[in-house]
């Protein structure tokens, strides 16, 4: 699913925290219209009232297709569950006014990257780490509020920007401690392809070195679905023995 923690030998893994769901209304036409996403993000947070909202983003999209993409959810029709980090980043794009549809892969999170990087703001929103059956789950919708009160107030979109990309570093490495002091690991392998993103890269390894953990990366196959197949046969390998 995406935006997760997993405790994980060669052979086994065990889910431990994730972000929490958020709807793909359209399914796989959300990764190309990062709006749809956005809408999601706001419907999580605020319900059908994200309509009412005072926001560039409600001015500038269809009030139809927003009120048919409510629909969608609320009925789940043709909007799975995903708790993606990558769709995360859509949203706060198309919620930006950054970037509502994009051409090419990962075009939305990279043009917010770049926005945050004309700041230099560092504190993070708010977040919450919920305990679910399944283990942690994060749940940035109070930052998503927060992200909405910053817009109608005016802020700077560069600092919503980096206080997002610092939120992520914070609920993730804080999710990681909780999840070490449970297991006693003490070494995360950081990969997927938000990890092609140098600002959330940087931070996250700092964050998590000043917490005490072994820290490794990719250097010679991809973070993204590119070093997929090789996990993969690792994987096999190790379940055959």
């Amino acid at each position: 699913m995406g935006g997760e923690i997993l405790a994980c030998t060669h052979g086994e893994f065990v889910r431990k925290a994730h972000l929490s769901y958020i709807h793909m209304p359209g399914g796989d036409a959300a990764v190309l219209e990062p709006w749809r996403m956005a809408a999601s993000v706001l419907f999580k947070a605020f319900g059908r009232k994200f309509l009412d909202l005072d926001l560039e983003y409600i001015r500038e999209t269809d009030s139809k297709k927003l009120g048919f993409i409510c629909q969608m959810m609320e009925k789940n029709l043709n909007s799975p569950l995903t708790s993606s980090a990558g769709r995360l980043f859509d949203a706060v794009s198309s919620l930006l006014g950054i970037c509502h549809t994009i051409s090419h892969e990962s075009q939305a999170a990279m043009e917010l990257e770049a926005l945050a990087f004309q700041s230099t703001e560092k504190e993070p929103c708010d977040f919450d780490l919920d305990q679910a059956g399944d283990g942690i789950e994060i749940n940035l919708m109070p930052c998503i509020r927060q992200i909405v009160r910053d817009l109608i107030q005016g802020r700077a979109k560069a600092d919503i920007s980096a206080r997002f990309h610092q939120t992520m570093v914070k609920a993730f490495s804080t999710a990681a401690s909780r999840i070490s002091l449970e297991t006693g690991l003490d070494r995360v392998v950081l990969s997927g392809g938000v990890f092609n993103n140098n600002m959330i890269l940087t931070r996250m390894i700092r964050s998590l070195e000043e917490n005490k953990f072994k820290v490794y990366t990719h250097t010679r196959v991809p973070c993204g679905d590119g070093g997929i197949s090789l996990g993969q046969v690792l994987a096999a390998a190790a379940i055959m023995k």
